[in-house]
């Protein structure tokens, strides 16, 4: 099976494991891929120690060891520690009491140690101190070990704990990260891709995003692909022919030292951007219409409609005082901003529209206030 189209492999209740089996989940691992091993009843933990707990590269985080509780009897459980939510796979826990974590009755686990020295952490505890789920670095990928099952042979995680499925999605989510680290790079460097199993005779291409294609070969050991040092940004893939037949996708970006914002002298621009051309350095702008090289400066007053919200804000201000006192004489003032708002664009679109619009609510005005003057002024 290629396991390179999958971003993060769950490996349930598995009960042994071959050396073959165990090359491709390291092949894997190298890859960048994430592996989760959730331990059952069917585990023969004398195999995953010899095959996946050797000594020269090991692939799980922590040898096992015996297991304890009975999950027939069922006489007594065990509470995971929810005080420590420190690891990024159960922070999202931190501070949210009744989740489901507190809630879940463990009734057997499989004892492991912790590989400290090669960088094994453990997220979860129980409260008796023993590992629920740890982790450790492999490869360029990650491997996770859930001491306990995720069924409902050896606990209630999977029939009410509301904790199982959030706490498996950040499981996925933190171990998928090292896959695509690499996927994206900088113009100038190569891309590479890790084949997993070996590929000597592998067909593989680079495609540009100009549409040039440019084939690649595997390097000596087959496990990996390695392009020629990229020259243009923007989105590059890699095609890879059978047995793999997939396609990965990588982002070149301009390496953002190059944007520096110091200021140059005008000697470093001839002498370092344009050397030999002929330039001309100007700190005005000189308009071409303009008679007798008079020259003009343009002077940011800022947006039109930055200076609307401004006067919108000052109208309202007084609108909200003169209402305070009187309500319909507010109503009034606020009608007349509206006006002088809508007869100001008329205005700068076509000024007779703009005062013929003025004529009409003048005389409105007019005809209105000596109609109903007393009542509208009456407190």
């Amino acid at each position: 099976t290629d396991l390179g189209r999958f971003d993060c492999v769950f490996l349930c209740n598995v009960a042994m494991f071959t050396e073959r089996e165990a090359e491709v989940l390291r092949s894997y691992l190298d890859a960048g891929g994430g592996v989760v091993f959730c331990l059952g009843d069917q585990v023969r933990a004398d195999n995953y120690n010899q095959i996946l707990h050797r000594d020269k590269a090991p692939i799980l985080p922590g040898k096992l060891g015996e297991r304890i509780g009975d999950s027939r009897k069922k006489e007594e459980s065990f509470e995971f520690e929810v005080e420590d939510f420190s690891h990024p796979i159960v922070r999202p826990f931190q501070g949210n009491t009744g989740v489901g974590l507190e809630l879940t009755r463990t009734f057997v686990y499989v004892q492991s140690t912790v590989d400290e020295q090669r960088g094994a952490r453990v997220a979860l505890r129980f409260r008796t101190g023993d590992p629920a789920i740890l982790e450790a670095p492999s490869g360029r990928g990650r491997v996770v070990l859930i001491t306990t099952s995720v069924d409902r042979e050896w606990s209630t995680w999977a029939v009410w704990g509301h904790s199982l499925i959030p706490l498996m999605h950040e499981t996925v989510n933190y171990l998928v990260g090292g896959r695509w680290k690499d996927r994206e790079t900088l113009v100038g460097q190569p891309l590479q891709v890790y084949l997993g199993l070996k590929g000597g005779n592998l067909s593989a291409s680079h495609q540009l995003p100009g549409g040039e294609s440019k084939s690649v070969q595997p390097s000596t050991d087959g496990r990996m692909l390695v392009t020629e040092p990229t020259n243009m940004s923007g989105f590059h893939k890699v095609v890879l022919g059978p047995p793999a037949n997939r396609t990965d996708w990588f982002a070149v970006n301009t390496d953002p030292l190059e944007s520096d914002l110091a200021a140059l002298r005008i000697d470093d621009l001839r002498n370092d951007l344009l050397p030999g051309i002929e330039s001309a350095y100007l700190t005005e702008w000189e308009d071409s219409s303009l008679a007798g090289g008079e020259t003009t400066r343009a002077i940011s007053t800022g947006t039109g409609f930055s200076r609307m919200l401004l006067l919108a804000a000052l109208a309202l201000l007084l609108v909200e005082q003169l209402m305070a006192w009187n309500f319909n004489a507010g109503v009034a003032l606020l009608l007349a901003f509206g006006l002088v708002s809508i007869l100001g664009n008329l205005w700068r679109w076509n000024p007779l529209f703009g005062i013929l619009l003025a004529g009409l609510v003048l005389l409105g005005l007019v005809v209105y206030f000596k109609k109903f003057r007393p009542v509208f002024w009456s407190t």
